[in-house]
């Protein structure tokens, strides 16, 4: 999931986003600090690393065709993906996954199934929520089986879930 086919500064991921958010938040792309060979590892305090990253040393210098992500949008909603989903259309954005933990590879999202638990005795994700909010996760109210992270019918047929990663029942994968 969320296989990245075009190197980071390609053209067809000038919308992905870590080349968008970062200008928002006046901070360097993932392109910006690769080009300055000083792409984020583990403990390098950016909006693109997590602290308690298992990996360490990052195995290989990241590069554009091979970065290092240790967070990522959530692939369900990602703006390089398909659909291209707005805020409004979340169902439950207070409950709907933005950001969380990524599995420490070189793909940009995760989703329920990738979701590295590395908190809290490794039973819970740091994730960003629709509605602004973070918090520490439960791995059991995020995770995700096969069925559940391929459909959105499935993931929503569960009622009053904690955490949803599609923004409705019915959303295209």
């Amino acid at each position: 999931e969320g296989l990245q086919a075009q190197p980071i500064n390609a053209a067809t991921n000038s919308d992905a986003w870590y080349n968008s958010v970062p200008p928002l938040m006046s901070v360097r792309t993932l392109v910006q600090w690769t080009q300055a060979a000083s792409a984020p590892g583990p403990g390098s305090r950016t909006i693109f690393s997590c602290p308690t990253t298992k990996t360490n040393p990052t195995p290989s210098p990241p590069t554009m065709a091979a970065p290092f992500f240790m967070l990522g949008f959530n692939d369900r909603m990602d703006p390089n993906g398909g659909s291209r989903f707005r805020i409004t259309e979340l169902l439950n954005p207070a409950a709907t996954v933005i950001f969380s933990e990524n599995n420490e590879s070189t793909f940009p999202s995760t989703t329920g199934r990738f979701c590295p638990p590395r908190h809290a005795g490794n039973t819970g994700a740091n994730i960003a929520f629709g509605d602004g909010h973070a918090e520490l996760t439960k791995t059991n109210d995020y995770s995700r089986t096969t069925a559940e992270d391929n459909s959105s019918t499935v993931e929503w047929a569960i009622a009053n879930r904690a955490v949803y990663w599609y923004p409705y029942s019915g959303a295209p994968k």
